[in-house]
């Protein structure tokens, strides 16, 4: 976690100071963005099975909340479904 602070910038105490974030969290929590990023690793198996080895595009996130506190050691499980497949002209920006 001090890792993931030092490349985002947020040291915020209930991330990276246990002591401090015991007395009002109970503890230190993961960060919101960390837990975010490992989405791709924990969807990427599933998702071969079902569609196939093709090129795979994030087109981005609905809905998504940060409801219950995450600490370092325990388990996280994502619940998700795919809402469409197919080919898809995407828009590229110029630069």
């Amino acid at each position: 976690m001090n890792q993931f602070a030092n490349v985002t910038g947020d040291h915020q105490y209930i991330h990276v100071s246990p002591e401090r974030a015991a007395k009002k969290f109970g503890g230190p929590t993961v960060h919101g963005f960390l837990s975010l990023s490992l989405i791709p690793h924990l969807m990427m198996e599933a998702l071969v099975d079902q569609i196939g080895p093709s090129t795979v595009l994030n087109y981005g996130v609905n809905r998504l909340r940060f409801i219950l506190l995450i600490r370092p050691c325990n388990f996280i499980r994502l619940n998700w479904n795919i809402a469409c497949t197919g080919q898809k002209k995407w828009p590229v920006a110029d630069c």
